[in-house]
């Protein structure tokens, strides 16, 4: 998985300009990691077991590139997760900014 292409839809998401850089950045790099995880656990209750053992081999070399070729070769529409995720959790932070 590319961390730029998840980071990319993150900030198209959000419109953070109105912060200080510094915000925006501790906010995309959270934000970022969030939509991830949840985009990573999407994609790998898509994959077959063999599929799971090539990508947790791959997960475990840390090898961002080599994870997105795989995920493209396997998962026809990454992304379309990408955005659905994106777009799940801002409305999720949305609504609890809205409960608080």
């Amino acid at each position: 998985m590319q961390h730029s292409i998840i980071t990319e839809h993150v900030l198209a998401a959000f419109n953070l300009e109105h912060l200080p850089e510094d915000q925006q950045q501790e906010l995309m790099e959270k934000m970022t990691e969030v939509a991830e995880g949840r985009i990573l656990l999407r994609m790998f209750t898509q994959l077959n077991e063999e599929q799971k053992k090539t990508f947790q081999a791959l997960l475990d070399g840390d090898d961002s590139d080599v994870l997105q070729t795989f995920f493209e070769a396997h998962i026809p529409n990454v992304l379309s997760i990408i955005e659905e995720e994106t777009q799940t959790l801002k409305k999720e932070l949305l609504q609890r900014i809205g409960k608080a």
